[in-house]
């Protein structure tokens, strides 16, 4: 996962880095703060300027001047400042290290937890919210469509209510409440994520029901979204239920309309 998100990072898209690895594990995200703000702090003292903007490794020509192509200030801070981020994050994170213990949130016993002492080695996942199920591929977003977040299904939906689609644990829980992450009975790791770019209302129309840590069963209501509201901004309502990690587990999905 680590490899798959770094190379998707390096294109441009951070979400399955995001989602997939820096909120599940404390330390591997303020690792990668830690970085980013040195690699800030040179930026500024060297006052280096964007004068367009790019994302992905093609953003290094934004740092060209295009009134004095000879001034290169600029384009040596963005290289420094990159190296610095890239270089203290990965010694910060080797350091301080990280494993399956450091899920970010609330600890659960674990005798408690999930898949610790699950025989279940199958499961079923049903629609979180109300509307036409579809395949994750007709998703307007390469994020999911492309598959790189995991296999899944997603809705289109009719009303604003996200029901837990299986037995578990909330794993991961967004301050924006868009978007939950569930860890299952038998151990599948399942990201529940309610609109495109719905990241960007910061929280508003999003109501969460749980806490992250809670143990939640099937049918149970974890988070309630004003489905009018994101349409009249402009976002698409439609909420993507991925497996981003099956841990071996059989997983069974909706059928697809």
């Amino acid at each position: 996962m680590g490899i798959s998100a770094a190379v998707s990072a390096f294109c441009g898209v951070t979400e399955p880095a995001i989602y997939g690895i820096n909120l599940r594990f404390k330390k591997v995200f303020i690792s990668g703060l830690i970085g980013s703000a040195v690699g800030g702090l040179i930026t500024g003292l060297m006052h280096g300027t964007m004068y367009g903007f790019t994302g992905s490794l093609i953003g290094f020509s934004s740092f060209f001047n295009p009134k004095n192509p000879s001034d290169l200030t600029s384009f040596y801070a963005f290289l420094l400042s990159s190296a610095a981020a890239l270089v203290i994050s990965f010694i910060v994170a080797c350091v301080w290290g990280y494993n399956d213990e450091m899920v970010a949130g609330k600890k659960v016993e674990k005798k408690q937890r999930p898949g610790s002492e699950a025989k279940q080695k199958s499961e079923t996942l049903t629609a979180p919210v109300a509307g036409k199920v579809i395949a994750l591929s007709s998703v307007n977003d390469p994020v999911f469509s492309t598959g790189a977040m995991g296999e899944g299904f997603a809705v289109v939906p009719t009303e604003g209510v996200v029901k837990a689609p299986v037995d578990g644990e909330v794993a991961a829980l967004f301050e924006t409440g868009h978007a939950i992450g569930l860890k299952t009975t038998a151990g599948a790791e399942v990201l529940i994520h309610i609109g495109i770019d719905t990241v960007m209302l910061k929280g508003k129309g999003f109501n969460v029901k749980v806490a992250q840590g809670d143990l939640v069963k099937a049918g149970q209501t974890l988070i309630e979204f004003d489905l009018d509201g994101i349409k009249e901004a402009g976002y698409d309502p439609t909420v993507m239920t991925v497996v981003t990690d099956k841990h071996d587990v059989d997983i069974k999905l909706p059928s697809v309309e």
